[in-house]
């Protein structure tokens, strides 16, 4: 099956069309391709396909923003699919570009991030300037530092591919940055680890990150 999240770009003035129809384009793409192949030769070649359906999304948008320059888009994405391969093994392949985040929610409960931020934040923790835990709460938090479109994305920078192996019950779950900052990472790791029926998973992740939003974290 297939999982996606595409979040705009606040600064872009339309940017809620970029992630509806990247996410819509990518999923009709991916889907049609799958429905046409009599079986799947490799995992690596639905990654492929996938990284450079992303490619072309971001120059359908590039070419967009050069011609609209007052009414600009850009989103984030994080998608993929979940399929066996020919031997029955099961995979998940994905494509991870600016801050929303894919999650494996594994059967016996452990919860393992699969994505990485395209963030400023998340560059200069990697650089040793600021702790994880400052990552919270700093100013630049939501400095995007890889997109789909954007005045300057021409070429779609480097960017995160994600191939790895699942196992029956296991879970792939992706998260929007309004969640993500709602929750922070401690909630969102207790709530994945504590439910197993994904009806149950979403609407406590939904129902807690309303409650913070409503009434803002005071243990940062």
């Amino acid at each position: 099956g297939f999982l996606g999240i595409a979040d705009g770009i606040k600064s872009l003035p339309n940017s809620e069309v970029a992630a509806r129809e990247s996410i819509e384009n990518l999923y009709t793409r991916m889907t049609d391709y799958l429905r046409e192949i009599s079986h799947l030769s490799s995992i690596k070649l639905i990654l492929e396909l996938l990284n450079q359906e992303a490619v072309a999304i971001n120059n359908a948008i590039y070419k967009y923003n050069r011609l609209n320059v007052y009414d600009q888009m850009g989103t984030t994405l994080s998608a993929g699919i979940m399929l066996a391969d020919k031997f029955g093994t099961l995979w998940f392949v994905g494509v991870n570009l600016g801050d929303s985040r894919l999650y494996l929610r594994k059967a016996n409960g452990e919860v393992v991030q699969l994505s990485i931020d395209d963030t400023q934040v998340n560059r200069l923790a990697s650089e040793g300037k600021i702790t994880e835990h400052q990552k919270e709460t700093h100013s630049l938090r939501h400095i995007v530092t890889n997109a789909i479109g954007g005045r300057l994305m021409k070429v779609l920078l480097p960017h995160q591919k994600i191939m790895v192996a699942i196992e029956p019950g296991d879970m792939v779950i992706a998260l929007s940055d309004g969640i993500i900052d709602n929750l922070g990472p401690r909630v969102i790791n207790r709530i994945l680890e504590n439910h197993e029926n994904p009806r149950s998973l979403t609407d406590h992740l939904f129902r807690e990150a309303n409650r913070i939003a409503n009434h803002p974290r005071t243990d940062l």
